[in-house]
C-alpha cells in the first residue's frame, strides 16, 4: 500500500483531507511521479475509507492530469500549449465514473467539469459550471486552495450588456486622491499599492531602490489605501525620505476602505488606466511585497528594454504551469504596459472585469488574476488588432523577485506584529490579529 493511501485510511477530518491531497500532489508533481499519484487517487475514488476522501481523490485525479507536462502539446511558432486528446479524454473518464457522479458531496465535480472545458477553450461553459460550482452552501469553506478558489465568485462569463451596466454605475472606484503628483515627466514609473501595514513594511524598500534609478528617469508610484482617515504623518514620511534621496515620487490615496482584503491586490488594475493616462509613460505595475533583486542590472539591461517595448509583458502561463486554472493564467506579480491605447484599454478591461465578478459576500481571493486573464481575452476580441502579450518572466529574467521571507522578516518587523508575538503569537496569528488576514 503507498503511503497516499495508508494516509488516506488515517485521516477523517475535512480540513486534513484537504492537506494531505495538496500536499501530496505537489510532493508528486516536484517528484515526477503524477502517474502513480493518479493511480491512489483514482483506487480512492472507488474505494473511499472515509466521506471526505472521495471529493479530493477526485479533483486531485484530475489535476494529475491536467499538470502531466506530457499531455501537452508544446508551444511551436508562438502558438500557446494544447491540450493533447489523451488529456482532454481523460478528464472526460474522470467526470463520467459513475462513483464522482453519484457522490452527493462531490463539490469538485463542476470545478473539474469547468475546467475540462476552459482548456478546450470553451470559456462560457467553463465560467457556467464555476458558477454553479459556488452554489454550494459550505462551498467557502470547501475551497482552501487555488484548484477551486477562483470559481467562489459564482459568475457567468461577462456579456458586453453586462460590462456596460457596471460601468455606467461602477461600484469600485477607478480615479484616485492625489496627495503629491510628478514635478515633471518621468520615463517610466513603478507602481505599487498596498494597505497601512503594508506601506509601513515596505514603502521605504522600494523608495530606497527607485531612488537609485531617479538619475534615468524612473519615478514611482505610490497608492495607500486606508480603512478610516490616511496616515498623514506616515505619507509625510515618505515623501520627506524621497526628497532627500532625489526621488520624484506621487502618491495617491483611499480612505474609509470598507472592502476585504482581496482589494487591496486589486486597486492597481481597477486604478491603472487613469494612473496610466495621467503619468503617460510605460508603467510597472507590482506587488507590494516583491523587490529589485539587482538595480544596476535593471538599469543597464531592463530599462532600455522597457522603454523600447511595445507588447504587454505579463506572468503568463498558458498550459501545465497551473495556467489549467483560469485564476493563475494570468498573474498579477509584476505587469508591464507601455504607454499605448492596447495597454489602457486591457487595463479597463481587467477593472470591467473585477467589478463585474466582485463578491460583496468577501469571497474575492484571486479575482485579480481572473480579471486579468478575462479582461486580456475581452480585450483582444473586441480591438483589431488585437493587443500583443509577451511574458516577463523571458524577456526581462530576474527584474522582480519575492519570497515568504522576505515578506515575514519585513511584517515580523512592524512594532504592532513585533508586539503580538513577543506576547506568544506566531506569525499567523499576529497578522490575522492585526487584519492583514
Amino acid at each position: 500500500m503507498t503511503r497516499l493511501l495508508q494516509d488516506a485510511a488515517a485521516t477523517t477530518g475535512f480540513a486534513d483531507v484537504n492537506t494531505l491531497f495538496l500536499s501530496s500532489f505537489h510532493a508528486a508533481a516536484a517528484a515526477g511521479e503524477l502517474a502513480a499519484f493518479r493511480q491512489d487517487c483514482a483506487a480512492l475514488v472507488l474505494d473511499p475509507p472515509n466521506p471526505h476522501c472521495l471529493p479530493h481523490a477526485f479533483a486531485y485525479e484530475a489535476r494529475g492530469y491536467l499538470h502531466d507536462y506530457d499531455l501537452w502539446e508544446p508551444p511551436t511558432d508562438g502558438t500557446p500549449f494544447r491540450p493533447r486528446p489523451a488529456l482532454l479524454a481523460a478528464l472526460d473518464r474522470c467526470l463520467a465514473r459513475p462513483q464522482a457522479v453519484n457522490c452527493r458531496d462531490n463539490y469538485y465535480w463542476l470545478i473539474v467539469s469547468g475546467l475540462r472545458a476552459f482548456v478546450a477553450d470553451d470559456v462560457e461553459t467553463a465560467f457556467r459550471q464555476f458558477a454553479l460550482a459556488a452554489t454550494y452552501p459550505d462551498f467557502y469553506r470547501i475551497v482552501r486552495c487555488d484548484l477551486g478558489g477562483g470559481a467562489a465568485f459564482a459568475r457567468t462569463y461577462p456579456t458586453e450588456a453586462a460590462l456596460a451596466a457596471l460601468r455606467s454605475m461602477p461600484r469600485l472606484g477607478r480615479e484616485a486622491r492625489w496627495v503629491c503628483e510628478f514635478s515633471v515627466s518621468q520615463r517610466l514609473v513603478i507602481s505599487t499599492c498596498f494597505d497601512r501595514l503594508y506601506g509601513m513594511a515596505f514603502a521605504r524598500d522600494w523608495i530606497q531602490s527607485v531612488a537609485r534609478l531617479a538619475p534615468e528617469g524612473v519615478g514611482l508610484h505610490l497608492h495607500a489605501m486606508f480603512r478610516q482617515e490616511p496616515d498623514l504623518a506616515l505619507i509625510e514620511s515618505w515623501m520627506a525620505e524621497a526628497r532627500a534621496m532625489g526621488l520624484h515620487l506621487a502618491v495617491s490615496v483611499e480612505t474609509e476602505v470598507r472592502h476585504g482584503n482581496a482589494y487591496f491586490a486589486s486597486a492597481r488594475f481597477l486604478k491603472g488606466g487613469s494612473a496610466l493616462r495621467r503619468f503617460g509613460c510605460p508603467l510597472l505595475t507590482v506587488d507590494a511585497d516583491a523587490f529589485i533583486p539587482d538595480v544596476e542590472q535593471f538599469r543597464a539591461a531592463h530599462l532600455p528594454l522597457m522603454l523600447a517595448e511595445t507588447r504587454i509583458l505579463g506572468l503568463l502561463s498558458d498550459g501545465p504551469w497551473n495556467g489549467y486554472l483560469p485564476w493563475r493564467r494570468f498573474s498579477a506579480g509584476w505587469i508591464l504596459f507601455p504607454a499605448a491605447e492596447d495597454s489602457m484599454a486591457f487595463l479597463d478591461s481587467t477593472a470591467d472585469c473585477i467589478e463585474y465578478f466582485w463578491d460583496d459576500r468577501g469571497n474575492n481571493w484571486w479575482i485579480d488574476q481572473v480579471g486579468l486573464e478575462v479582461g486580456r481575452r475581452i480585450v483582444t476580441a473586441q480591438r483589431d488588432p488585437a493587443p500583443r502579450f509577451g511574458q516577463i518572466y523571458s524577456e526581462l529574467p530576474n527584474v522582480f523577485d519575492t519570497s515568504e521571507a522576505y515578506k515575514i522578516t519585513h511584517i515580523s518587523a512592524l512594532p504592532e506584529i513585533a508586539a503580538h508575538m513577543a506576547g506568544g503569537m506566531s506569525y499567523w496569528e499576529a497578522i490575522g490579529v492585526a487584519g492583514l488576514l
